[in-house]
């Protein structure tokens, strides 16, 4: 059993990701419900990217 997508968080460098790293945008239902949660609390409003692992 593997890992089936590669999530980031990203306030700056979302492009970056998306042109180089091959990142889609998400949102935060995307994250596992531990993280979600952290996310919220930081209100730094990251944006969700995520990547599907072949």
């Amino acid at each position: 059993m593997g890992l089936g997508e590669l999530l980031a968080l990203s306030t700056q460098a979302f492009t970056y990701f998306q042109s180089k790293g091959g990142f889609v945008e998400g949102t935060p239902d995307d994250l596992p419900p531990a993280r979600r949660e952290k996310y919220e609390q930081s209100g730094r409003h990251s944006k969700v990217l995520v990547k599907k692992l072949k």
